[in-house]
C-alpha cells in the first residue's frame, strides 16, 4: 500500500485481499488485473500501477454486459479524475527529483555507506546478543554456586545446632551426676 495523504493506493495482490476480506468477493490476481485494465481503473504512480481505495468497491461488478461495463467505466473515470488531480497537486507541493537524475557518484557513495552501516549495526547486535548470552550463563552459574553455598551454610548450621545440643546434654548430664552424688 502506498499512501498519499488521505488517498490509499494498492497493488493488485493487495486489492484481491481487500475484495475478499471486506466485500466477500473471491477473485485472483490475473482476473482482477484484466478487469482493471479493461475498466482503466488504475493510476500510474512512479511507473507502477496502483488501484485507489475508492475504486476497489467498484471492481465487484460483472463487466460481461456492455451497458454495465460502460456505466462502471464512467463512475471509475470520475473518481480517478479527482484522485489524479489531487496527486498532481501533491507532487507539485512535495517535488522530489526523479531517482534516475540522482544516480550520481555521491548517491552511490551514500548508498554504500548506508549498506556498510547496516552491516556494522548487524554485527554489533550479534556481538551484543553473544555478550548477553555469556552474561546470562555467568548469572546462572553464580546462582548455582550461591545455591551450593546456601546448602553448605544450612548444613553447617545444622551441625552447629547438633553440637550445641550434644554439649548442652553433656553439661546437663554431668550436672545431674554431680547432683546425684551429693544426694547420696
Amino acid at each position: 500500500m502506498k499512501r498519499i495523504e488521505h488517498i490509499k493506493l494498492y497493488k493488485v495482490g493487495e486489492a484481491v485481499d481487500i475484495l475478499y476480506a471486506d466485500f466477500n468477493h473471491q477473485t485472483t490476481s490475473p482476473v482482477l488485473c484484466r478487469k482493471i485494465t479493461m475498466l482503466k481503473a488504475y493510476i500510474m504512480y512512479n511507473d507502477v500501477r496502483y488501484i485507489p481505495e475508492d475504486i476497489i468497491g467498484d471492481l465487484i461488478v460483472s463487466i460481461r454486459k456492455k451497458e454495465i461495463r460502460f456505466k462502471t467505466e464512467k463512475i471509475i473515470a470520475k473518481k480517478l479524475e479527482s484522485i489524479k488531480n489531487f496527486i498532481k497537486a501533491y507532487e507539485q507541493k512535495h517535488k522530489k527529483p526523479p531517482t534516475k537524475e540522482t544516480n550520481n557518484i555521491n548517491t552511490n557513495e551514500i548508498l554504500e555507506a548506508i549498506t556498510q552501516l547496516k552491516e556494522e549495526m548487524k554485527k554489533m547486535r550479534e556481538q551484543e546478543q553473544k555478550e548477553l548470552k555469556e552474561k546470562n550463563m555467568e548469572i546462572i552459574q553464580l546462582k548455582e554456586e550461591l545455591k551450593e553455598k546456601n546448602t553448605e551454610i544450612t548444613q553447617l548450621k545444622e551441625m552447629m545446632q547438633k553440637m550445641t545440643q550434644t554439649k548442652f546434654m553433656h553439661i546437663h548430664k554431668s550436672h545431674s551426676n554431680t547432683c546425684n552424688t551429693k544426694n547420696i
